[in-house]
């Protein structure tokens, strides 16, 4: 477990990353700025950290566990509906609070990886918010599909109301994005 001083050395790190983002694009980052925009060396940056990219990856993937966390936590006291409601609105929030670091994500600009763990993590969800009968539902086969379709439709509104300066408010956000994305049951011709 780490020590409350690696924590606040992250912690710093990461927000000297989501400063710099707002002043420069990513690909014009380097290790020197963000030690000293975070207030440590470059030793203590390599001691956690081996590229600016593992820092976004790292951060990534904390974003991922809580909001996945708080999935798992509230699947079972509300309807499918009421939940993807309340996942969808924890998305905009975050992105809200982190604008440049998701639109670095979202766009692409950090990578491949990061739009995989991001639709990996759409995909967990759409597995979590399945009705109790799966007759309505697609055949396996078809079901990563549906998460691509999620993945790429949440990305681009969310890159979207980024430009539009997260304006309006992430909750009438994320109820518009969940009334165009309910989606009727499945039933092949």
């Amino acid at each position: 477990m780490a020590d409350a001083r690696q924590i606040r050395t992250k912690q710093a790190v990461y927000e000297a990353l989501d400063g710099l983002l707002s002043e420069k694009p990513y690909g014009d980052l380097n290790v020197k700025e963000l030690a000293a925009r975070a207030g440590i060396g470059r030793q203590t940056f390599y001691r956690h950290f081996n590229s600016i990219d593992a820092v976004l990856h790292k951060r990534l993937e904390s974003n991922l566990a809580d909001q996945m966390s708080f999935a798992i936590k509230h699947a079972q006291e509300h309807s499918s509906e009421e939940w993807r409601l309340q996942i969808t609105q924890v998305a905009f929030e975050k992105v809200s609070a982190q604008p440049n670091l998701a639109r670095i994500m979202l766009s692409g600009e950090a990578g491949p990886d990061v739009l995989r763990l991001f639709r990996e993590q759409i995909a967990k969800f759409w597995d979590l918010a399945q009705p109790k009968n799966l007759a309505s539902s697609p055949p396996p086969e078809l079901r990563p599909f549906i998460a691509s379709f999620n993945a790429g439709a949440i990305s681009a509104m969310l890159l979207h109301w980024i430009e539009a300066g997260c304006s309006p408010d992430a909750k009438s956000m994320s109820e518009l994005y969940h009334s165009l994305s309910v989606c009727k049951s499945y039933e092949p011709q």
